[in-house]
């Protein structure tokens, strides 16, 4: 019991470690550089053809997808080490703040392809 106890504290130990880092799993920082370029690479295209809005949909796409796999490694994470959830959910709104903003931005991008579509047509 002893150990066990130790071992637990340990953990929270490093998990209070981490979120002081502001790296919820101690992962490198790949992750999060990989959803940064795509929104820059997303943002340096103003469509000015349907192959342009595609490409910068698609760097939009990329970076909803990994941040919606950092929701879910967080998810994975809480149930399998024995912490206190309340100490990730400010990363969860975050996450979920950007997602919702990056779902907007893609979003309002329709009414450029509208638009690129009647160019095409005339």
């Amino acid at each position: 019991l002893k150990k066990s106890l130790n071992k637990l504290r340990n953990i929270n130990k490093s998990v209070d470690t981490l979120i002081n880092l502001n790296t919820p799993y101690g992962e490198n920082t790949d992750k999060y550089e990989k959803i940064t370029k795509y929104i820059v690479k997303a943002n340096s295209i103003y469509p000015v053809s349907m192959e342009e809005y595609h490409e910068r949909r698609n760097y939009q796409n990329n970076a909803i997808s990994d941040c919606e796999d950092l929701l879910q490694e967080m998810q994975y994470m809480i149930s399998i080490v024995p912490v206190d959830a309340e100490k990730y959910m400010q990363y969860v709104e975050i996450i979920e703040r950007e997602i919702a903003l990056l779902k907007g931005w893609r979003k309002g991008d329709n009414k450029i392809a509208s638009r690129l579509r009647k160019k095409k047509e005339v």
